[in-house]
């Protein structure tokens, strides 16, 4: 946190125990701030778990209602887990859209080659771009999926999905 010019000694959210980090292409891999941020004071990140290793995770945070300077590391709420089947090709990339969606970049799941096939795989989050409603719920899912996701009514395909066919961003 910078304030008056000065980087403060206290991080805004220090989640470094929970995050894997030793090896290859993994750690905190992305960070967006709600378009509403001064008004909910949620953010998201994108990072790798050190307890469900190989595991990313796309979770849900709060600003720290006492201190606008500090993160609540209790307010985590996981919105995603997707196990990957090797430590490289994460991806990490997240951000919102001009439509308010949450957009997250998986990358092919890792190794040389895509040799799962994870990149053209409808039925794999991996190798694909993301698009989440982070302002509802469906059933046991902690976000809702956009009415309008380009593969929504393809059988067989993840309605999360928004575009495939990526390697690693």
């Amino acid at each position: 946190v910078i304030e008056d010019g000065q980087l403060l000694a206290a991080p805004f959210l220090d989640i470094s125990s929970g995050v894997a980090s030793r090896a290859s292409e993994r750690g905190l891999l992305g960070l967006a701030f709600h378009p509403d941020y001064g008004k909910n004071g949620q953010f998201y990140i994108y990072y790798t778990s050190h307890a469900k290793q190989p595991t990313s995770v796309i979770s849900r945070f709060n600003v720290s209602a006492d201190d606008p300077n500090k993160a609540d590391p209790e307010s985590e709420e996981v919105l995603l887990e997707i196990e990957q089947p090797f430590t490289n090709h994460n991806g990490g990339s997240i951000a919102f859209g001009p439509d308010g969606y949450l957009y997250i970049a998986l990358g092919d799941g890792g190794s040389r080659n895509d040799p799962m096939g994870n990149g053209q795989d409808l039925t794999s989050l991996m190798g694909s771009i993301l698009r989440i409603d982070v302002h509802r719920k469906e059933g046991s899912q902690a976000y809702g999926i956009p009415p309008d996701n380009p593969f929504l009514k393809t059988p067989g395909a993840l309605p999360e999905i928004f575009a495939y066919g990526f390697r690693n961003i």
